[in-house]
């Protein structure tokens, strides 16, 4: 191979990579903003639970 074919090979090789590593980073964050959100509703909807379950033992007393 010339010099010529080195440098472009290398050149697509790292646009690959760059391309693979964006959508890499893309992805994890998309799923650390689902993992936020979902960790958001679990506890909002335990908070919920726990505050209407004692509203109700507490008017039964």
């Amino acid at each position: 191979m010339d010099c010529k074919a080195l440098l472009i090979n290398h050149l697509l090789i790292s646009a690959n990579f760059h391309f693979l590593l964006f959508w890499f980073l893309q992805l994890l964050k998309c799923f650390t903003r689902l993992r936020i959100k979902f960790n958001l509703l679990f506890h909002v909807g335990h908070l919920f639970y726990y505050q209407t379950t004692f509203s109700a033992q507490s008017s039964n007393l």
